[in-house]
């Protein structure tokens, strides 16, 4: 008898993925793949508010390590406004954006 037969053999053979399933898979790793957010300490959310208050108040460009679970995201502008309500800052880069003050990691003066 041919060893397709045998055993788990039958299925094996007939086993398939659908463009659905690879998705899924890939969405499951991508998933264990997840960084998570480091706490930062006093003396460097001092900094960071020196920073950004420096680069709003001078028209200084400044360099933003924004935190992504999956990712590195660097953002280099000035800040132009803030959202009190909203914690979140709006710098001018090619385009403007809104950053969540939460999500900052790290500035650099540029």
């Amino acid at each position: 008898m041919s060893l397709k037969l045998k055993g788990n053999g039958l299925w094996e053979s007939s086993r398939m993925m659908l463009p659905e399933h690879k998705e899924a898979i890939k969405l499951r790793e991508g998933l264990y793949n997840r960084r998570k957010k480091p706490m930062l300490n006093e003396d460097n959310l001092e900094q960071l508010n020196h920073y950004i208050q420096e680069s709003f108040e001078n028209m200084q460009r400044i360099t933003l390590q924004v935190f992504h679970p999956f990712e590195q995201i660097s953002i280099s502008g000035i800040i132009i406004g803030f959202d009190t309500v909203g914690r979140r800052i709006k710098i001018q880069c090619e385009t403007i954006q809104w950053v969540k003050i939460v999500d900052i990691l790290d500035a650099i003066l540029d």
